[in-house]
């Protein structure tokens, strides 16, 4: 995982949930730059790396050392506070040309995805990792161009994985609800609603997910490596969270059966 910095001031204070801002860093990209709180940053890096083992689209991430007295003035204070900035943040990198996707995009430009099946494969993803904040207001997708006439789903923002933290305190994780599900959206009927081969969409995606689960395990060590210290988390007892929790067998069957359940709901 690379370490980037900070060149200039924010650009940007985007005005959701967790305030992330647009940075410019020493590649000369922009990124945009989660800071708040630790356990979020953890998620968002977890389910990236987790993301890209799945071979589903999201942007390169990286962590970010942001220049605190230099780049983080005083008129964005009413906005961010400072010394959230203090330790490493994380960053996705910021695709220009993106559209995010909200029901006016699944209307005009459904049909020109390709990857279709990731939305299956994102909607499994979800959970998972019990991934409450990708809904049908919500969708946390963006349509990023492949030509001028198509576009390929990326997945962002996992900060509300985990049943949004809970699991860090009851220690057992939750399965999302129907109103929680990407298969209860809009896009999910638009792309997959008249298909007769959602059985088969399923099953391969549900075959999929073993392996990719499997490979997700074997890199859990290697992940957790790259958490920067400055997070402040014994790794040790996230590691033991993960193990005896999205990796239980117990919780696979669960969400296999909650995926066949919520399919047949949705796309039946």
């Amino acid at each position: 995982m690379q370490i980037r910095y900070t060149i200039e001031e924010i650009k940007k204070v985007y005005e959701t949930g967790d305030s992330p801002v647009l940075v410019t860093c020493d590649d000369l990209e922009d990124y945009v730059c989660k800071h708040r709180h630790a356990d979020k940053l953890f998620y968002e890096y977890l389910a990236s790396e987790f993301l890209k083992l799945w071979q589903i689209p999201t942007p390169k991430t990286c962590f970010i050392k942001v220049n605190v007295e230099d780049h983080v003035p005083q008129r964005f204070w009413r906005m961010v506070r400072p010394d959230f900035f203090a330790k490493d943040c994380f960053g996705s990198y910021n695709l220009p040309q993106s559209i995010e996707m909200n029901e006016t995009a699944c209307i005009s430009e459904a049909n020109k995805i390709k990857n279709r099946l990731d939305l299956l494969r994102i909607a499994l993803f979800d959970i998972w990792l019990a991934n409450e904040d990708r809904t049908f207001n919500n969708y946390n997708l963006l349509l990023v161009p492949l030509t001028s006439s198509d576009y390929s789903l990326y997945a962002i923002d996992h900060g509300a994985c985990f049943n949004s933290g809970a699991l860090k305190s009851v220690g057992y994780l939750s399965i999302l609800t129907q109103d929680e599900t990407l298969l209860n959206t809009q896009l999910t009927t638009l792309l997959f609603g008249k298909s007769n081969k959602v059985n088969n969409y399923t099953e391969q995606v549900l075959n999929e997910f073993c392996q990719n689960i499997q490979t997700c395990s074997d890199k859990l060590d290697e992940i957790l490596t790259f958490v920067p210290k400055s997070w402040g988390f014994n790794l040790q007892r996230e590691r033991d969270l993960l193990i005896n929790n999205i990796f239980r067998e117990e919780w696979i069957e669960i969400v296999k059966t909650t995926f066949r359940e919520y399919i047949q709901i949705y796309l039946k």
